[in-house]
Parts: C-alpha cells; sequence; structure tokens
C-alpha cells in the first residue's frame, strides 16, 4: 500500500507539472509583450537582449527619432521591487460569482493571466506626487543654437561608435550607452556626458585589444569542483566586494545569497554587512516638494536607517528569497536606493538608466555607504563590507563607478553573468562568442585576472571576477511562468 500511494502521487506531481509546463507553453515570445513593465520585460525575458538590439537598429532611423525616444522611455529597466511596481492598466476585476457566456470562453486564458498577475502589480504611490511631476524643463525657450548642438552631440556620440564598429554588440546591448534622442535640458547634459565617456571607453577598451594576445592568456577559468565557494574562499580576506549582476535572473540572485552565505561561514568572526541598491531608504518626507534633481540633496545624517528584518523580507520584493537566506546568515542587509531621485529624474524630463541618472544615484549611494562604512567600524573594525547591485553601477568602467570612490579599500569587483547577458559584456565585443568566457556553463564558472597586470586588467575589463551561474529548471520554469503571465 505505501508504494502504491507513493507511486500515485508521483504519478499526480508528474501530470500536474505536465498540465502546466502545456499551458505555459503556450506563451507568446517574450519580445511581444508590448505592455510588459520595463522592469518586469528585464525580469522574464530571455529575449531581452535581442528586443533591445531591434530598438538599437530602430534608432538608427532618422525618421523614426520620436519612436525611438519613447521606446527608449518605455524599456526602462528600473529595479522596481514587487511592492512598488505600478499597477496594470485597465486591470481585469474578476468576481467568484461572475457568469462566463459561451462567446467569452475564449478569454478564459486572458482571464487566468489577469487573475496572476495580482501577484506582479502593486500600486505605487510616487514619492513626489505632490509636486504633481511639474516638468519645469518644459517652459524653457531652446535659443538658436540649443537644438544644433544637441544634435550635433547625437552625430558625434554615432561617430564615436562608428569608428569602433567592430564592437557593435556593445553599442547594441548596454542601453545605458544609448543616447536620449529628445531634447531636454537633461538629454542635452546625459549626451554631452556620455559623448565624453565614450571616448575614454573606447581608449581603454583598445588598450585591452592590444595586450598580448588579447589578455586571453591571463584570463582562467577555475576548475575546482564549486565556483561560488571557491570564489568566497578567494574573497575571504576582503574589505570590499562589489557584486554586480544581471537583473531579474533567479539563478543569480539565488547565487549572490551562496556567495555571501559563504562568506559569512568563512568569516565566522567577522560582521559581515551588505548594501543592496534593491530595497528603498526611508522616504524623505515633504521637504523636498520644492526640489528639482539638480536642487535636491539628501544629507548623510539623514540616511539613519535600519538594517532589513526578516519579517519585512518576507513581503513582495525584489530577491526576497535571496535576502531572507542571507538574515538567516546572519548577514546584515542595508538600503541603498533613494526614490526620491528617481522620481525627480522622471520629473525633469530624465530618464533613469542613463548616464546621468546613474550619476546620481551612484554618488547618493556613495555618500550612504561612506557613512554607514564609519559608524560601523567603530565597533567593527575589521567588518567585510558587500554592495550588491547592477553592474552598470559596480563595473569599474561605469561613469561614476562605485568601486571608484572607495579606492583606499581596494574594492573587488564581480560580475555575475548569465549566458543571455554575454553580449554586454567587453570581452564579448572584443574576443568573440567563440571565447571559452562566453560558453553556456553545465555548471557554475568562476573567470579572474591572473598576472602582474591583474590590477589594471580588471580597471580596463570591469571586473576582477566573472562568475556565470548555471542555468537551473526553476530558473527556466520561472520565466516560462512570468512570461505566461505578463503576455498578451
Amino acid at each position: 500500500m505505501h508504494w502504491y500511494c507513493l507511486n500515485k502521487m508521483k504519478r499526480q506531481t508528474l501530470f500536474s507539472i505536465l498540465i502546466v509546463w502545456f499551458i505555459l507553453g503556450a506563451a507568446k515570445p517574450l519580445y511581444a509583450q508590448k505592455n510588459l513593465l520595463p522592469a518586469a520585460k528585464a525580469a522574464v525575458s530571455k529575449s531581452a537582449i535581442q528586443a533591445a538590439a531591434e530598438r538599437a537598429a530602430f534608432q538608427s532611423s532618422a525618421n523614426s527619432a520620436a519612436s525611438v525616444s519613447a521606446s527608449v522611455a518605455k524599456t526602462n529597466f528600473q529595479h522596481w521591487t514587487a511592492a512598488q511596481i505600478p499597477a496594470v492598466k485597465n486591470p481585469t476585476s474578476l468576481s467568484v460569482d461572475k457568469v462566463w457566456f459561451p462567446e467569452e470562453k475564449k478569454n478564459l486564458l486572458e482571464k487566468l493571466k489577469e487573475r496572476l498577475k495580482k501577484r506582479f502589480y502593486v500600486k505605487l504611490d510616487f514619492v513626489s506626487s505632490w509636486r504633481q511631476h511639474k516638468k519645469e524643463w518644459e517652459s524653457e525657450k531652446m535659443d538658436a543654437n540649443t537644438l544644433p548642438d544637441f544634435e550635433a552631440t547625437l552625430q558625434q556620440i554615432a561617430a564615436l561608435k562608428e569608428s569602433v564598429s567592430r564592437w557593435n554588440p556593445l553599442w547594441q546591448y548596454s542601453e545605458i550607452l544609448w543616447p536620449i534622442q529628445n531634447y531636454s535640458p537633461f538629454a542635452a547634459k546625459n549626451n554631452q556626458m556620455l559623448a565624453i565617456y565614450i571616448k575614454n571607453l573606447i581608449k581603454k577598451l583598445e588598450w585591452l585589444e592590444a595586450y598580448p594576445n588579447q589578455a586571453k592568456d591571463v584570463f582562467v577559468k577555475d576548475a575546482s569542483h564549486n565556483a561560488v565557494h571557491q570564489l568566497a574562499h578567494l574573497l575571504r580576506h576582503e574589505k570590499l566586494i562589489m557584486l554586480g549582476e544581471f537583473h531579474y535572473r533567479v539563478e543569480v540572485q539565488q547565487t549572490v545569497a551562496e556567495l555571501v552565505s559563504q562568506l559569512k561561514k568563512q568569516n565566522p568572526n567577522r560582521r559581515v554587512v551588505l548594501f543592496t541598491e534593491f530595497l528603498d531608504l526611508p522616504l524623505p518626507g515633504r521637504q523636498v516638494v520644492n526640489s528639482t534633481i539638480e536642487t535636491y540633496y539628501r544629507r548623510t545624517e539623514d540616511s539613519s536607517f535600519e538594517p532589513l528584518s526578516l519579517e519585512r523580507s518576507k513581503k513582495k520584493m525584489y530577491a526576497a528569497k535571496a535576502f531572507q537566506k542571507l538574515l538567516h546568515a546572519n548577514v546584515e542587509v542595508y538600503p541603498l536606493e533613494d526614490r526620491t531621485y528617481l522620481q525627480l529624474v522622471k520629473a525633469s524630463g530624465g530618464i533613469v538608466p542613463s548616464m546621468r541618472g546613474s550619476d546620481y544615484r551612484n554618488k547618493s549611494w556613495a555618500r550612504i555607504i561612506t557613512k554607514k562604512m564609519a559608524e560601523i567600524r567603530q565597533t567593527d573594525p575589521d567588518a567585510l563590507f558587500v554592495v550588491y547591485a547592477g553592474n552598470g553601477h559596480t563595473s569599474w568602467l561605469s561613469y561614476s563607478s562605485l568601486p571608484k570612490f572607495f579606492a583606499p579599500e581596494k574594492p573587488v569587483v564581480v560580475q555575475i553573468l548569465p549566458e543571455m547577458a554575454f553580449s554586454v559584456n567587453p570581452l564579448y565585443s572584443i574576443w568573440g562568442a567563440d571565447a571559452p568566457l562566453f560558453e553556456k556553463p553545465k555548471k557554475d564558472a568562476l573567470f579572474y585576472w591572473t598576472g602582474k597586470d591583474a590590477a589594471l586588467l580588471a580597471r580596463n575589463s570591469g571586473f576582477n571576477y566573472v562568475l556565470v551561474p548555471a542555468e537551473t529548471w526553476y530558473g527556466k520554469l520561472h520565466r516560462k511562468y512570468v512570461s505566461f503571465v505578463l503576455s498578451e
């Protein structure tokens, strides 16, 4: 009887899985999701990189400037927590006693999606709602030279990219390297910053390209059985570690949790503290009512905040399971994101995932981290600090790169790179898709620079270590499920 029940249970479980898989397989291609929120699109789209390439190609059309700007604005890869994602437009309200007539049967799948969407969409009360998103920049008059200068900067950026067109994957897939096409004072300053940044970036990558054998000989793959545990062993004596992720990948979040937990396990007597952009600071209050992106400044004295609690981590938020695992491992987790900045960027006519938007956020985060580190070291001078954010913030190559603010700490940058994001790695453009780094791993893989120039190579490539997590069945199923829920 025992074996019969067990086999029956297995059959029922297998049957349920097959039904779910059949339903999820009916979802449209991820890149066809027109109404998918930017953050969710980055989360679930296995074709996010391909979609970015399509948008970049579309961007080059001279007759599509307005459409491109709208596309870039929609592809705003913000890191909303689940509790902060705006409500879906015109959500379908379902009632348990609603009668579905025969002609409505074709909509049953859509109604199921709408019901499941409630897990992903929660109304957000904007931080600066009392400002009503006043766009002061719209009242600014463009003089005779403003627009020509703006267009000249766009042409300069295009010419710079064309001069190294062999690196097209980098220009196509790295959204932060795209200029803002529609004029505003924010866009004008952003594009000027971007032009200067691209010039410096080209110099660094040309140096890397000219290195003997393009530095392939000094970039090694660790052959140990467990890449995550081995990386924790290599990092165990560091003081400051920057973890840069590709967003909305379950495997990446699991890897972060496992790596930092291992760091704590290998440093049982050290206080381990993690700062993350995926948790919000307390709201600053109504004193920002008259602020603009240029005038707003959050003092570090006002950033006294409590670490994430286990109770709060059980609420809807980005990477909730990862944070719960860290809390159980006695790792302290502190927020970094000042959401007021995001709202003020929008109110100024700007785009959050832009050169200038990233500059504001990184400087804010650096002040908060510096303040909290000094406070913690008063009682724990040997504390180990970890920063968990997007790779666009933590890379050595980033504009206002976070690790550069902490040069005396000799920070180490780890890029956690799933196979779908290979194209955003600068080495992909230099070495090509056939390099060992860009092979889809069957298990977690670890790479890092060696030799006398290891530190210099890190600064010219963006990272000291690359950790490539293998795709898991749970990650695949999760992306299928979310794709189904958010597809049309």
